[in-house]
Protein backbone atom coordinates (compact mmCIF):
# COMPACT_ATOMS: atom_id res chain seq x y z
CA UNK A 1 0.00 0.00 0.00
CA UNK A 2 2.24 2.82 -1.21
CA UNK A 3 -0.42 5.51 -0.56
CA UNK A 4 -0.49 4.60 3.13
CA UNK A 5 3.28 4.91 3.34
CA UNK A 6 3.20 8.24 1.54
CA UNK A 7 0.56 9.67 3.89
CA UNK A 8 2.55 8.57 6.93
CA UNK A 9 5.75 10.08 5.61
CA UNK A 10 4.03 13.34 4.69
CA UNK A 11 2.41 13.49 8.13
CA UNK A 12 5.77 12.96 9.85
CA UNK A 13 7.38 15.57 7.60
CA UNK A 14 4.57 18.05 8.31
CA UNK A 15 4.84 17.43 12.06
CA UNK A 16 8.58 18.01 12.07
CA UNK A 17 8.30 21.12 9.91
CA UNK A 18 5.40 22.63 11.88
CA UNK A 19 6.98 21.88 15.24
CA UNK A 20 10.33 23.35 14.16
CA UNK A 21 8.64 26.54 12.93
CA UNK A 22 6.68 26.93 16.16
CA UNK A 23 9.73 26.32 18.33
CA UNK A 24 11.58 28.96 16.29
CA UNK A 25 8.79 31.49 16.87
CA UNK A 26 9.00 30.77 20.61
CA UNK A 27 12.80 30.93 20.67
CA UNK A 28 12.87 34.28 18.87
CA UNK A 29 10.24 35.71 21.20
CA UNK A 30 11.88 34.47 24.38
CA UNK A 31 15.27 35.74 23.22
CA UNK A 32 13.74 39.18 22.57
CA UNK A 33 12.05 39.33 25.99
CA UNK A 34 15.27 38.38 27.75
CA UNK A 35 17.10 41.09 25.81
CA UNK A 36 14.40 43.64 26.69
CA UNK A 37 14.67 42.76 30.38
CA UNK A 38 18.46 42.94 30.36
CA UNK A 39 18.48 46.31 28.57
CA UNK A 40 15.65 47.95 30.49
CA UNK A 41 16.37 51.51 31.53
CA UNK A 42 15.52 52.81 34.98
CA UNK A 43 11.92 54.02 35.07
CA UNK A 44 11.09 52.64 31.63
CA UNK A 45 7.46 51.58 31.39
CA UNK A 46 6.38 53.36 34.56
CA UNK A 47 2.94 55.01 34.52
CA UNK A 48 1.99 53.42 31.22
CA UNK A 49 4.83 54.89 29.21
CA UNK A 50 6.46 52.87 26.46
CA UNK A 51 8.67 50.11 27.71
CA UNK A 52 9.33 46.39 27.43
CA UNK A 53 5.69 45.46 28.12
CA UNK A 54 4.53 47.51 25.13
CA UNK A 55 7.23 46.30 22.74
CA UNK A 56 5.84 45.09 19.38
CA UNK A 57 7.53 41.70 19.88
CA UNK A 58 4.51 40.51 21.88
CA UNK A 59 2.07 41.12 19.04
CA UNK A 60 4.48 39.80 16.44
CA UNK A 61 4.87 36.58 18.44
CA UNK A 62 1.12 36.11 18.87
CA UNK A 63 0.33 36.82 15.21
CA UNK A 64 3.05 34.54 13.84
CA UNK A 65 2.06 31.76 16.21
CA UNK A 66 -1.63 31.96 15.29
CA UNK A 67 -0.82 31.74 11.58
CA UNK A 68 1.36 28.64 12.09
CA UNK A 69 -1.11 26.91 14.41
CA UNK A 70 -4.04 27.50 12.07
CA UNK A 71 -1.99 26.22 9.13
CA UNK A 72 -1.00 23.12 11.09
CA UNK A 73 -4.63 22.47 12.07
CA UNK A 74 -5.81 22.79 8.46
CA UNK A 75 -2.82 21.03 6.92
CA UNK A 76 -3.57 17.46 7.93
CA UNK A 77 -1.23 17.22 10.89
CA UNK A 78 -1.60 13.91 12.72
CA UNK A 79 -3.01 13.74 16.23
CA UNK A 80 0.44 12.74 17.52
CA UNK A 81 1.98 15.77 15.80
CA UNK A 82 -0.66 18.08 17.22
CA UNK A 83 -0.13 16.54 20.68
CA UNK A 84 3.61 17.27 20.58
CA UNK A 85 3.11 20.88 19.55
CA UNK A 86 0.42 21.44 22.18
CA UNK A 87 2.50 19.72 24.86
CA UNK A 88 5.37 22.09 24.07
CA UNK A 89 3.04 25.08 24.29
CA UNK A 90 1.56 23.87 27.58
CA UNK A 91 4.95 23.27 29.19
CA UNK A 92 6.74 26.42 28.01
CA UNK A 93 5.03 28.96 30.33
CA UNK A 94 5.91 26.81 33.34
CA UNK A 95 9.54 26.72 32.22
CA UNK A 96 9.50 30.50 31.66
CA UNK A 97 7.71 31.49 34.87
CA UNK A 98 10.62 33.71 35.92
CA UNK A 99 10.46 35.61 32.62
CA UNK A 100 7.50 37.76 33.64
CA UNK A 101 7.75 39.78 30.45
CA UNK A 102 6.86 36.66 28.45
CA UNK A 103 4.93 34.54 30.94
CA UNK A 104 1.48 36.10 30.56
CA UNK A 105 1.69 36.19 26.78
CA UNK A 106 2.71 32.52 26.78
CA UNK A 107 -0.49 31.80 28.71
CA UNK A 108 -2.61 34.08 26.53
CA UNK A 109 -1.67 32.24 23.34
CA UNK A 110 -3.19 29.08 24.80
CA UNK A 111 -6.35 30.41 23.17
CA UNK A 112 -4.71 29.86 19.80
CA UNK A 113 -4.34 26.17 20.60
CA UNK A 114 -8.07 25.51 20.25
CA UNK A 115 -8.10 24.81 16.50
CA UNK A 116 -5.23 22.35 16.82
CA UNK A 117 -6.76 20.75 19.93
CA UNK A 118 -9.88 20.04 17.86
CA UNK A 119 -7.81 17.66 15.70
CA UNK A 120 -6.71 15.42 18.61
CA UNK A 121 -7.69 11.79 19.02
CA UNK A 122 -9.39 11.01 22.36
CA UNK A 123 -6.26 9.39 23.83
CA UNK A 124 -4.06 12.38 22.96
CA UNK A 125 -6.64 14.82 24.33
CA UNK A 126 -6.78 12.90 27.62
CA UNK A 127 -2.98 12.96 27.93
CA UNK A 128 -2.88 16.73 27.42
CA UNK A 129 -5.80 17.41 29.76
CA UNK A 130 -4.05 15.45 32.50
CA UNK A 131 -0.81 17.38 31.88
CA UNK A 132 -2.70 20.68 31.90
CA UNK A 133 -4.36 19.87 35.20
CA UNK A 134 -1.04 18.89 36.72
CA UNK A 135 0.85 22.01 35.59
CA UNK A 136 -1.87 24.60 36.14
CA UNK A 137 -4.02 24.47 39.29
CA UNK A 138 -7.69 24.77 38.26
CA UNK A 139 -8.36 27.54 40.75
CA UNK A 140 -5.87 29.76 38.88
CA UNK A 141 -7.16 29.14 35.36
CA UNK A 142 -7.81 32.14 33.17
CA UNK A 143 -10.83 32.07 30.82
CA UNK A 144 -8.62 31.04 27.90
CA UNK A 145 -7.29 28.12 29.92
CA UNK A 146 -10.82 27.03 30.82
CA UNK A 147 -11.80 27.03 27.13
CA UNK A 148 -8.78 24.91 26.23
CA UNK A 149 -9.51 22.45 29.04
CA UNK A 150 -13.13 22.22 27.85
CA UNK A 151 -12.02 21.39 24.30
CA UNK A 152 -9.58 18.77 25.59
CA UNK A 153 -12.26 17.28 27.84
CA UNK A 154 -14.77 17.00 24.97
CA UNK A 155 -12.17 15.58 22.58
CA UNK A 156 -11.08 13.10 25.25
CA UNK A 157 -14.57 11.65 25.38
CA UNK A 158 -14.44 10.89 21.67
Amino acid sequence: MPWLRYDFERGAELMTESFAEIRKIYADYLEKTVWLNENRKLGEGIFGTAGPKTDPCHGIFADALKIKLDAAAQGGLSSAGAREILKYMIETPVEQENNQLAYWMLLAVHGYMLSLAETLDPSDAKILLELYGRLYPKRQWLPVQKRLADVLRVRGKG
